[in-house]
């Protein structure tokens, strides 16, 4: 069910919820699945950057300490950001047009960076 749906994690059992590969199943449909998540699971790198992968806004989603490694965590996987910035760059142009200059000048000057601020839920 979560491979078709990522968001039906939220409705499985806790032994379900507490299985890495469930978890990536759902992830890898719908990186907002990571909200329901246990807390070990959201700080697992391996299910947070497939989260990522799709998009950069899941890093809200992960454990606290990943989210402050969140550097790191790119610099580790680069592939996972570039990844993040392929899916994002019509949000990125988008942004600019719209005269949010502030958050488009952020994420040009962020090295690769590619989370954003804004409440992904």
């Amino acid at each position: 069910a979560v491979s078709q749906d990522g968001r039906a994690l939220d409705h499985v059992s806790p032994e379900q919820k507490a299985d890495k590969e469930v978890v990536l199943a759902a992830v890898s449909q719908d990186w907002k699945a990571l909200q329901y998540a246990p807390e070990a699971l959201r700080a697992d790198k391996e299910v947070v950057l497939a989260a990522i992968s799709q998009d950069g806004r899941a890093l809200q989603l992960a454990s606290e300490e990943l989210q402050e490694s969140g550097d790191r965590l790119f610099e580790e996987y680069p592939e996972a950001c570039k990844t993040c910035i392929e899916e994002n760059i019509k949000r990125f142009i988008n942004e600019a047009k719209n005269g949010n200059k502030d958050l488009f000048n952020k994420i040009i000057s962020s090295k690769g960076q590619c989370y954003f601020q804004d409440d992904p839920r």
